[in-house]
């Protein structure tokens, strides 16, 4: 079964294929292409709220996150999470999260850095790496955290 339409002469085939390929491959993701609002629907396949973090001395759930992105390669991380001591399991603490961060393009995937107060000691970016979906984002590097963290988007673009 031949795939090129009868109308179409068999040399301008493999120039429309090659065009095609060439405008949807090379295309370089913009951060504009990224702005908007984003919001955690679930870490490591399970639904929030869930364990976002676990070590020998603390755990933390996260209850809510959501990433905002400007289209000038900024942007900001709101979220509520629970953070528990294993030596004292009854011991918790609500913690905001408030974050600015700074991201770029790379290929097909985002490279965001969180800002670093000039007082702290702070492991070198990128601290999330991930890939847009077409309904919102999949991070699959997120420095200790679990992944993949999958975002949907909210509404329409700011």
């Amino acid at each position: 079964m031949s795939r090129i339409s009868p109308t179409l002469p068999s040399r301008a085939a493999p120039i429309l294929l090659l065009a095609s390929t060439t405008l949807t491959c090379g295309q370089p993701l913009a951060p504009s292409a990224l702005a908007g609002s984003y919001v955690l629907e679930s870490v490591a396949l399970e639904p929030i709220p869930t364990v976002l973090f676990s070590s020998s001395d603390v755990t933390i759930r996260v209850l809510a996150d959501t990433l905002r992105f400007h289209g000038t390669g900024t942007g900001t991380q709101t979220g509520l999470q629970v953070v528990q001591s294993q030596s004292s399991p009854s011991l918790t603490d609500t913690v905001a999260v408030n974050n600015q961060f700074a991201f770029q393009v790379v290929d097909s995937r985002f490279e965001i850095t969180y800002a670093c107060p000039i007082t702290a000691n702070c492991v070198p970016g990128p601290h999330l790496v991930g890939q847009p979906l077409a309904d919102g984002l999949r991070v699959d590097h997120a420095l200790g955290d679990r992944v993949p963290l999958i975002y949907g988007r909210l509404g329409s673009r700011p």
